[in-house]
């Protein structure tokens, strides 16, 4: 009986591993770029008052820390 060498074991299977790590790595960095966008967008569309109340949240939960 013929036994084949698992993908992982081979050097072209590492190779496409290590292409899909890095494809998957870029494209995470890529869809946390648009999520900050939206966040920053968010956030300036946001009334003085509202981002004054978050700078104060968040001021307070750091002295906690």
């Amino acid at each position: 009986m013929i036994q084949l060498t698992p993908l992982d074991k081979t050097v072209a299977g590492q190779e496409l591993i290590q292409m899909g790590r890095l494809e998957g790595r870029l494209e995470g960095r890529m869809e946390g770029i648009e999520k900050g966008e939206i966040i920053g967008k968010i956030h300036l569309a946001q009334s003085p008052k509202e981002l004054r109340a978050i700078l104060k949240k968040l001021e307070t939960e750091l002295k906690a820390w």
